[in-house]
């Protein structure tokens, strides 16, 4: 399980002065706050897209990260 303190790494949009080239690398960004927001409208229509979206924030981590 995640501490609080390393969700908020993935609660707002990344800031490139603290990923240098970020948006170079993550061709579709996303964060926590993005997830939230679809939620709250109701954007998804399954669960799977859903988990797309975590999986998705997981892949960018990990591939920006090595």
């Amino acid at each position: 399980m995640l501490s609080k303190d390393k969700l908020r790494l993935f609660g707002q949009k990344v800031k490139e002065k603290d990923a240098p080239g970020y948006y170079n690398l993550i061709v579709t960004p996303i964060d926590l706050s993005i997830i939230k927001s679809r939620c709250k409208k109701a954007e998804y229509k399954s669960a799977n897209d859903f988990l797309d979206d975590v999986s998705l924030m997981a892949a960018n981590a990990l591939l920006y990260n090595g």
